[in-house]
């Protein structure tokens, strides 16, 4: 089961959570692929 990420009041905080191992709040079964597209939307 993954930890539920904290809650993050300022930058410190965060750049601290991203600084450590993340693989106890992301687990590769979690993950679902989606589709981007990164090019001019079409129709406007």
């Amino acid at each position: 089961m993954n930890k539920k990420l904290p809650a993050l009041r300022n930058d410190k905080e965060a750049e601290k959570l991203l600084a450590e191992d993340l693989s106890k709040y992301i687990r590769a079964e979690s993950l679902v692929p989606f589709g981007s597209n990164l090019g001019p939307s079409k129709g406007r």
